[in-house]
């Protein structure tokens, strides 16, 4: 791999972990061109090269799989740069019953209206899932707790009241609510980008959608950026042994993928 180098983004995090990416570059990138070397792999935002011996199908499933991806890495910094301890869920009650969009639509809506300042004034995360029992869709929050005690009954009232209001009626009048004890930031960063990627993958966003929304948090900047000539220069630099790297592969739309580069994460 000597025609090649890495380029290196760490990102810390308040527990005192960190996580980041090493992509391959072409020897003697510095980051200010996107040009491909002649044989470098294919993929990457460094040298995209042209597929004319793909369908628009299999290109556009190369570009849903890529979006996935990169949600869920921004949805798992997102977590973790806040110090989010706690999952919270919403369900829809009744027959009346959202798509993931409109359902996540509505409880950001609900969130920045309402559901902030009940559950303390702090930053979220929110992510649609498809559950088990017949398809129904609730809605995952990434949220601040701390040993906090919240008035449930005043939660689930004004959830149920906010739902009613839109037509969303429940049999039992109410629509659940539900909220975890404290979790690790990491291992709840996981959970969610677990949920982001259940039954979303391979279908498309319809345009104006976001596959999750993030209320309050702030764009999550590296720590630390490098440009590295081999895995042994990457892993002295940041201490790290080779067993908590793992590869990075770009699915290229034919069912076959190609190396780009590592990820990390001291975390465990």
């Amino acid at each position: 791999m000597s025609d090649y180098t890495l380029a290196v983004k760490v990102f810390a995090y308040p527990d005192g972990t960190c996580s980041g990416s090493a992509l391959f570059r072409p020897a003697g990138w510095t980051g200010d061109s996107c040009a491909r070397a002649a044989g470098a792999p294919e993929g990457g935002r460094g040298w995209r090269a042209e597929r004319p011996d793909l369908s628009r199908d299999q290109l556009d499933a190369m570009n849903r799989r890529r979006s996935a991806r990169r949600s869920r890495q921004l949805l798992m910094r997102h977590v973790r740069s806040q110090g989010m301890d706690c999952l919270g869920t919403l369900t829809f009650g009744g027959d009346i019953l959202p798509d993931p969009y409109q359902a996540l639509n509505l409880a950001a809506t609900w969130y920045r209206l309402e559901g902030r300042e009940l559950l303390g004034g702090h930053p979220a995360v929110l992510v649609p899932e498809h559950g088990d029992d017949h398809g129904r869709i609730h809605v995952h929050l990434g949220l601040h707790r701390h040993g906090a005690r919240w008035d449930y009954a005043r939660i689930i009232r004004s959830w149920s009241d906010f739902l009613a209001a839109r037509g969303y009626e429940s049999p039992t009048g109410n629509h659940r609510v539900h909220f975890s004890r404290s979790l690790p930031s990491r291992r709840l960063s996981k959970y969610l980008a677990k949920y982001l990627g259940k039954q979303l993958e391979d279908i498309d966003v319809p345009k104006g959608c976001h596959r999750y929304r993030n209320i309050g948090c702030d764009a999550v900047q590296p720590a630390w950026v490098a440009v590295v000539d081999c895995l042994g220069g990457l892993l002295g630099a940041l201490g790290l042994p080779a067993s908590l790297l793992y590869p990075y592969q770009l699915y290229r739309g034919d069912g076959s993928t190609v190396l780009i580069g590592f990820g990390f994460d001291d975390g465990g």
